[in-house]
């Protein structure tokens, strides 16, 4: 994800969840930058309940460097939680 994209629009994530979720209700989403800021909201689930897209303020993104992506999941885990990592250049 270039870090000079225009910063006029949210920036749109789309995250492939591990098994479809078990309510239709939005997930908890949570973006961390290196420097600890946190960014907050709601994934809203696709179709078929399987991912979730999230809507970032591009000003977030604007430092180069690694972010962590976490999403609360209904999954029957003791840590129902998926990570992914995005890289803005």
């Amino acid at each position: 994800m270039p870090a000079d994209s225009p910063a006029t629009k949210p920036q749109l994530l789309h995250l492939v969840l591990g098994e479809p979720s078990r309510s239709q209700d939005p997930r908890p989403v949570r973006v961390i930058s290196t420097d600890r800021r946190v960014f907050e909201g709601q994934g809203i689930l696709g179709e078929g309940l399987a991912d979730a897209r999230f809507e970032i303020d591009p000003e977030f993104l604007r430092k180069p460097g690694r972010y962590i992506v976490e999403v609360k999941t209904t999954e029957q885990t003791h840590f129902p939680l998926r990570r992914y990592a995005v890289e803005v250049r």
